[in-house]
């Protein structure tokens, strides 16, 4: 099975002890079509909890090894709600006005293949729970 490489980044405007444009970043190797490992959903959980609502979000940007480009979101609004959704657990969808690219929050759609817990995704492709891990990756 190939190996692939995910990369999600929040970029955040200055806040309480956070610096103008310091970046959080979600980074992990991932077996293409496989189930994630418990480690991967640790630091997937780690990282959604560490999206704190006192921070500004500007932005975000998914890429990875078959997508080195990868796709962006550059509305603040929708950086904020996704952000949001993504540490609270919430499902919703919201649309960039500027692009036409929709970008989803789904709960619950891999606890089922190795995620304790309300699992959380993050989705450009249509619908959450219906995407395929590799669906960053196929662009």
């Amino acid at each position: 099975m190939k190996k692939n490489l995910i990369i999600l980044s929040l970029i955040l405007v200055g806040f309480g002890s956070r610096a103008l444009g310091q970046t959080l970043v979600y980074s992990q190797s991932f077996t293409e079509a496989s189930p994630p490992t418990a480690a991967e959903c640790s630091a997937w959980a780690t990282f959604c909890s560490s999206l704190l609502s006192t921070y500004t979000y500007t932005g975000f940007k998914i890429s990875g090894s078959e997508d080195p480009t990868g796709i962006s979101c550059t509305v603040p609004s929708i950086a904020v709600a996704v952000a949001n959704a993504m540490r609270t657990g919430t499902a919703g969808s919201w649309v960039d006005a500027t692009d036409g690219q929709t970008w989803y929050v789904g709960i619950g759609c891999i606890a089922t293949v190795g995620c304790p817990g309300t699992a959380v995704e993050l989705s450009n492709q249509g619908t959450c729970c219906r995407v395929q891990r590799k669906a960053h990756d196929q662009q």
